[in-house]
């Protein structure tokens, strides 16, 4: 407890830390001998509020939240240098001191390239893990990779509730509010993904986790908001473009150096130039997608991208939205509905783009 001496020459405070052998120093006869007012209604504060306790904070969570901290602090860090080159408001000074030529990519944007890469291969098959044990050495070429799970409380809907304060940073319960919305399945659009037998074929072939386990760590649940629904996005996508139009494996590429992330992946012609470009957003069709606070506005964004790719950026959203978009042209609305199904008008204006470039 604390007393500030305001009307001293030099204000000064008094701390004061108590204890149940302290009691007996605050019983009435003692309270009135008390030289100071202020002692007296400090005394009159302690005793009032004796018996309340504050609500113990189980320290597995506080570690918990700390980890999760730092592999998002770590991530940022990572993912900032591996889209150097991408639209965005850059700070100033911000990459002072790399070395690179005209055309030469700096040794710390390539390999963070590729980490980044690899981490999302991680997320999408691994989720979930029974133990730190389950990664692989090449799931820890990101040295932090274990510290981006957790053994997070989930309801036997698999929803995860958590605590975060105002920059969205995990906090334990009492320091800051509930999140919005349960981290579940359901959440990130897995479960209406896996509805539709197209991609859910896709993602067995090439190992994606199709559900999330109940038990065991579960990824942090930002990561898991963020970019493990992003990366399930791009794969139902990819599953799409696969089966209903008449591109390959071979025709669809991912960008790389200084083109890294303008655009999910593009679509290639024989001689190797781009015939067309996605950005694929696997986005919750009921929250709020306005552009965020301080960074550059999105149609600037993808005005930049077209010109450096020199071919059309289409962008794409999974689910159905009902929400206007920004650029009708330029836009897919939604490719499967909330049961699965595929929305023919979408796939029609697919195929006139992959198969012939006709906007």
């Amino acid at each position: 407890m604390a007393s500030t001496h305001k009307k001293s020459p030099d204000p000064y405070t008094t701390y004061i830390l108590f204890d149940e052998s302290m009691k007996p120093f605050f019983d009435t006869s003692n309270m009135e001998k008390s030289l100071t007012k202020e002692f007296r209604a400090l005394a009159t504060y302690i005793l009032s509020h004796q018996d309340k306790k504050e609500e113990e904070i189980d320290p597995e969570e506080v570690m918990r939240c700390n980890d999760a901290n730092y592999a998002q602090a770590q991530l940022d860090r990572l993912r900032r240098i591996a889209l150097r080159y991408t639209p965005h408001q850059q700070i100033e000074n911000e990459f002072d001191g790399d070395i690179e030529g005209e055309n030469e990519l700096p040794y710390n944007v390539k390999i963070s390239q590729i980490m980044y890469q690899n981490y999302k291969q991680t997320i999408i098959r691994k989720p979930i893990i029974a133990t730190v044990e389950d990664l692989n050495e090449n799931d820890k070429r990101l040295t932090f990779m274990p510290k981006c799970y957790g053994d997070w409380k989930r309801n036997s809907a698999s929803e995860l509730n958590y605590y975060c304060d105002e920059r969205l940073k995990a906090c334990p319960k009492g320091n800051g509010k509930l999140f919005p919305y349960p981290i579940s399945p359901s959440y990130v659009r897995l479960d209406v993904l896996m509805k539709n037998p197209v991609i859910k074929s896709h993602f067995e072939r090439n190992s994606f986790a199709t559900t999330w386990e109940k038990e065991g760590m579960i990824l942090h649940p930002q990561i898991l908001a963020t970019d493990y629904a992003g990366e399930i996005g791009e794969e139902a996508f990819k599953a799409i473009l696969l089966h209903y139009t008449d591109c390959t494996e071979e025709n669809i590429k991912h960008l790389e150096g200084k083109d890294y992330e303008l655009a999910d992946f593009v679509i290639t012609n024989e001689d190797g130039n781009y015939r067309i470009a996605f950005d694929v957003k696997n986005m919750n069709p009921e929250a709020d997608h306005n552009d965020r606070e301080n960074d550059m506005p999105t149609a600037q964004k993808r005005e930049i991208k077209r010109k450096r790719l020199g071919c059309e950026l289409i962008t794409v959203n999974m689910l159905d939205m009902d929400a206007a978009g920004m650029d009708e042209i330029r836009e897919i609305h939604g490719v499967i509905d909330v049961n699965g199904s595929i929305i023919p008008s979408a796939i029609e204006r697919i195929q006139k783009l992959v198969n012939k470039n006709d906007i």
